[in-house]
């Protein structure tokens, strides 16, 4: 918590951008990052694969 309020300072005093403000400037960024979002609720969301050794198969 502590933390964010310096981070909402140095934004507020202009030390840096908020990249989800002028989400239009970074669309490189926010695909990425929706890119990354979108494969992790997939990896989670999928059953796993099963697969099983070639001496097992039966």
């Amino acid at each position: 918590m502590i933390y964010w309020t310096i981070t909402d300072v140095d934004s507020f005093w202009g030390f840096f951008e908020e990249v989800w403000f002028k989400s239009s400037d970074y669309a490189l960024e926010m695909t990425g990052v929706a890119l990354v979002f979108i494969a992790v609720c997939a990896a989670t969301l999928l059953p796993p694969v099963l697969t099983k050794a070639p001496d097992q198969l039966t």
